[in-house]
């Protein structure tokens, strides 16, 4: 009776809580990186053969993402050893050797305080202390470097892949203005600019609006500046911006427009916010929709002022200026993509280390400290409402971010 019931229960599938059975678990092969729709589409990828459950689902075909070769260093993803890895093995190394040091300058020490501290304590030596001082150089030599091969190893094996992770982006605590400028910024933005916000998977160049009324004369200075403190309506998306002072800006501008050689003299990026303001606050408008035109034409025109600005302004503005092409394209289709706009200011803030709390010896100024963590928390709120509209991943997660709200 026993032996029955015992192999009745060996025989019964395995239930759940439901009470259903679930099926027999099966190894599933994978491959060794996500697809080339999922990569691009920024989601997660289960990454099973022949084809994902994403693309399976979706009945489209599942195309393997071509690895990045460096053919002189012949390492690819699957070749090389993980980033943790090689953190762990440096700093095992490098306790080792802090160990060592430890070690030789005790012995040192008590060799001083047993032969005393006469210059020729050297000389005396002897020859079996000569051999111990002189392996101990030798293998600190060696260890030295070895560690700068590894160094040279990790540094080209993360080269091969790509890889830059944000504490490496954050390690300059200086002002480091000339580091986004080595990205190429101006041409990554135009990039983005030229995705079509109506279908963006088809990465098609969006029309260009042609140049019209472009430059707001003197005439329509009340309605400008209607415009603008429409845009000035949004403090808590901009929190950064200081309303009497960007007001100021774009009355200084629309006065030099009557004169020539002082429009000359105009700041690009005080040109380039009065016209995004002023295309934003139509777009934010409910009764401006006949003024559509007018909008895509004042974006084209703010578009021709961001290489002077790339090159003359500081990297803080480079972020302001994709808050302000990002909030347009929330608006608009012509305005390029969102989701890229808004990765390209995520990664500039993450480059110049604004997720990061300023250092207490650094010479960063209250001012600009402050706005520094304005425009990161700005950045930090477009992310996070774009990733839950749009279903994607963030940008950054809340355990890497040190800096305080204020």
């Amino acid at each position: 009776m026993s032996s029955t019931s015992s192999a009745g229960a060996q025989e019964a599938p395995n239930l759940n809580l439901r009470g259903t059975p679930e099926p027999p678990l099966t190894s599933t092969v994978t491959r060794p990186q996500a697809c080339e729709r999922c990569w691009k589409r920024k989601q997660k990828c289960d990454r099973r053969l022949p084809a994902c459950t994403s693309c399976s689902g979706l009945g489209v075909e599942c195309i393997p993402r071509n690895q990045d070769f460096n053919t002189a260093s012949e390492l690819s993803h699957t070749s090389v050893i993980g980033y943790v890895s090689s953190l762990k093995r440096r700093i095992a190394n490098l306790e080792e050797q802090s160990l060592h040091r430890k070690r030789s300058r005790t012995h040192n020490g008590r060799a001083e305080s047993c032969d005393g501290s006469s210059p020729m304590d050297d000389s005396l030596a002897t020859p079996r202390d000569a051999i111990s001082i002189t392996s101990s150089r030798a293998l600190d030599t060696v260890n030295s470097n070895r560690h700068g091969t590894e160094d040279s190893s990790v540094r080209a094996t993360m080269g091969a892949i790509g890889f830059l992770s944000r504490n490496a982006m954050a390690e300059p605590q200086d002002n480091s203005d000339d580091l986004p400028r080595k990205f190429s910024l101006a041409e990554v933005i135009s990039g983005a600019l030229a995705i079509d916000g109506r279908d963006p998977s088809k990465a098609m160049p969006a029309p260009q609006t042609p140049d019209m009324n472009s430059r707001l004369s003197s005439e329509s200075r009340d309605l400008t500046l209607e415009h603008v403190r429409k845009f000035l309506e949004w403090p808590i998306i901009m929190p950064y911006i200081d309303e009497d002072m960007f007001l100021r800006q774009c009355e200084g501008v629309m006065a030099c427009r009557t004169d020539c050689h002082a429009a000359q003299n105009t700041p690009p990026l005080h040109v380039f916010n009065l016209h995004m303001a002023c295309a934003i606050g139509i777009s934010v408008s409910p009764t401006s929709t006949h003024l559509s035109l007018l909008s895509a034409s004042l974006h084209s025109a703010a578009l021709g002022e961001l290489p002077s600005i790339m090159r003359t302004e500081s990297a803080l503005e480079h972020i302001h200026c994709m808050i302000m092409l990002t909030i347009y394209s929330l608006y608009n289709s012509s305005g390029g993509s969102a989701w890229h706009l808004l990765g390209l200011a995520m990664k500039t803030c993450i480059s110049l280390g604004l997720h990061r709390e300023p250092n207490m010896n650094s010479s960063i100024g209250l001012t600009e400290a402050n706005r520094r963590r304005w425009l990161f928390w700005a950045v930090y709120s477009f992310d996070r409402m774009l990733s839950l509209v749009m279903d994607r991943p963030l940008s950054i997660q809340d355990d890497d971010i040190s800096v305080q709200v204020s």
